[in-house]
């Protein structure tokens, strides 16, 4: 079968053994949709480090074509989303609960971006008949963004400032605008991603370059700043801006991926001074529920700017890596094979 792998530095097209079941528990799936994550795009944009025949993927849709004999509540034939995560059930906070913060999880070694994956009957979840396999492929980054709401504390009359448009912010946008809130202000330097912003409900799109921008946002909320921020642009420059436009008791949440030695300066004064809460947000493999529940709410296609086939990996990469252009990029394994795009 066909995968998508990076070996000497470039995105190929491999072929590798078609997975088997192996176990009762397990389900065999033939991913329909593929989604790049900001994790694969730093991985390209820093020539994989060297390393070869790496596994990419992790968000994903697909049919299932086989079920292991214990496997109960899924069907041949079933439209399903994918979770790449596993905890282990054992230890002392899964034991409490707690299992997105299993002290054992595990992240799929197994690329999602592949003709057929195997995986166990936990990691498999049916889409409702509202939600298209493009939609499916989205709902991993939509549980992380539902995490990034919630440590947002929104509630009525708070404001809310979305650094970054791409995938995550606009997937954040949607889903707290499903809040008691009051506004949501949106930063991106491209255009066309603020325009999409404008138009799934932002009241406000900005460019982070233009001038006098620190003075525009504390106008926008009367010199108090904002009540929570989520900082979805990955640039560094971006946290320390966040936090200066910050209001006393607000909440400031780092969702996006950064580069492994990237550091801020804070002082310690200044978070006593706004009572600040400083967040990160890690996957949470118990929000897929809610986000399947909730994307049944949102416009999750409109997220989506650029689909290619499977045939044109690296050209995919390439597009969404080089420039801002595009908000989520998606490798399609379903149109290749005769069947029509579902949007």
């Amino acid at each position: 079968m066909k995968s998508i792998r990076v070996r000497n530095k470039k995105i190929v097209v491999a072929d590798i053994p078609e997975p088997q079941i192996i176990s009762p528990t397990q389900v065999k799936i033939k991913i329909a949709y593929a989604s790049i994550c900001g994790y694969e795009a730093m991985m390209y944009k820093t020539a994989f480090n060297g390393v070869s025949d790496d596994n990419l993927g992790h968000e994903a849709s697909g049919i299932v074509v086989e079920t292991g004999k214990a496997v109960s509540s899924i069907y041949k034939d079933d439209a399903v989303t994918l979770n790449p995560y596993r905890f282990c059930g054992y230890c002392e906070n899964c034991q409490k609960g707690l299992v997105s913060y299993c002290s054992n999880i595990s992240l799929s070694a197994i690329s999602y971006m592949s003709e057929y994956v195997v995986l166990d009957q936990e990691q498999v979840f049916r889409l409702p008949d509202k939600l298209s396999l493009l939609e499916g492929c989205l709902i991993e980054p939509l549980s992380v963004c539902i995490r990034a709401i919630e440590k947002a504390r929104l509630t009525y009359n708070r404001n809310l400032l979305i650094v970054g448009s791409g995938a995550m912010g606009l997937l954040t946008l949607q889903a707290s605008l499903t809040q008691p809130i009051e506004s949501v202000v949106v930063l991106d330097p491209n255009p066309n991603k603020r325009e999409i912003a404008s138009r799934l409900g932002a009241a406000l799109s900005l460019d982070p370059h233009s001038e006098n921008l620190y003075f525009h946002l504390m106008d926008c909320t009367k010199g108090l700043g904002f009540d929570a921020i989520i900082e979805a642009s990955g640039d560094s420059q971006c946290v320390t801006m966040s936090f200066n436009v910050l209001a006393r008791g607000g909440s400031l949440i780092l969702l996006s991926m950064y580069e492994k030695d990237f550091s801020f300066q804070l002082r310690p004064l200044s978070i006593y001074w706004k009572d600040a809460t400083i967040q990160a947000v890690y996957p949470a493999y118990d929000y897929f529920p809610r986000a399947i529940s909730l994307a049944k709410r949102l416009r999750l296609c409109e997220v989506v700017t650029g689909v290619y086939p499977y045939t044109q990996a690296a050209k995919a990469f390439a597009e969404k890596c080089s420039s801002h252009t595009h908000a989520k990029v998606v490798i399609d394994f379903y149109s290749p094979f005769g069947q029509p795009l579902q949007s």
